[in-house]
This record gives C-alpha cells, sequence and structure tokens, in this order.
C-alpha cells in the first residue's frame, strides 16, 4: 500500500488556511460555491491541489463548529452540522 506523503519544504498551507478563514455566508449558498471557493487557493494542475483541498475542507469544517449558520443554505448547514462536533 502506497501512503500519499509530500515534502514539508515544498507545501505550505499558509495561503490555504488564511484563504478559509475569509469565508462568508455567501460563499456557502450552496455546496457548488462553498467546494468553489474552498479549491481556490490551489489550480487544478498545482502538483498538491488534493491535498490542499482536503486541508481547506478540514479548517473549514473546524470555523463551523460553534459559528452562527443562519445565513448559510440548508444543504451546507446540514454539512456543518453533520460534522461539527456538538458543543
Amino acid at each position: 500500500m502506497d501512503i500519499h506523503t509530500y515534502s514539508e519544504l515544498e507545501v505550505s498551507f499558509h495561503y490555504t488556511d488564511k484563504h478559509v478563514n475569509k469565508i462568508e455566508d455567501q460563499h456557502m449558498q450552496s455546496i457548488d460555491k462553498l467546494l468553489e471557493y474552498l479549491k481556490l487557493p490551489a489550480e487544478d494542475d498545482h502538483k498538491y491541489r488534493d491535498l490542499h483541498l482536503a486541508r481547506a475542507i478540514v479548517v473549514w469544517m473546524s470555523l463551523m463548529t460553534g459559528r452562527k449558520k443562519a445565513g448559510i443554505c440548508k444543504e451546507v448547514r446540514d454539512l456543518a452540522d453533520g460534522y461539527a462536533p456538538k458543543i
């Protein structure tokens, strides 16, 4: 079994994390809009595109913990509630 690895000298999540932390309700009006926003930091042909997307999803899930979700569409709100731990 191959395990995907990456060099910490080649990969930085600084811009991905910063981008996701700026997400606004308008970016969460559908699953497609959410994914479109989360994919922005890494170009489609970026060597570590999938790694950056996975990181963006994890950061987004952590942001949803305890966040007021009144301005987000139900589909995204249900997704966030399904993964965010209940506090």
